[in-house]
């Protein structure tokens, strides 16, 4: 990640079957790509994302990160408690976070 301009924010996390609550998931993001730590660092390079949206449950909004990084679950989500601010910095930062 390039140290320009980074955003990071703490949350929970969903990766495929496993559940980290809050605080356990960390997401930051540059203008070149996305990482989430949770127990590890997943890494995805902007140009491997396909689309960064909205996933609602009965508890909240999280963030669903589809990608092809092949070395990574398909299902992954980040849940933030502020997902508006989340949203305001990754549309801030060249992503586009479908509604």
């Amino acid at each position: 990640m390039s140290m320009t301009d980074r955003f990071t924010q703490r949350g929970g996390a969903q990766i495929g079957q496993w559940i980290a609550t809050w605080p356990f998931g960390v997401l930051a993001a540059d203008d070149t790509s996305i990482e989430l730590s949770v127990i590890s660092k997943k890494a995805f390079p902007k140009a491997d994302i396909v689309r960064l949206s909205p996933y609602r449950n009965m508890l909240g909004t999280g963030l669903r990160i589809e990608h092809t990084v092949k070395s990574e679950t398909s299902f992954i989500v980040f849940w933030p408690l502020d997902f508006d601010g989340l949203k305001a910095n990754l549309i801030r930062l060249g992503y586009n976070v479908m509604d």
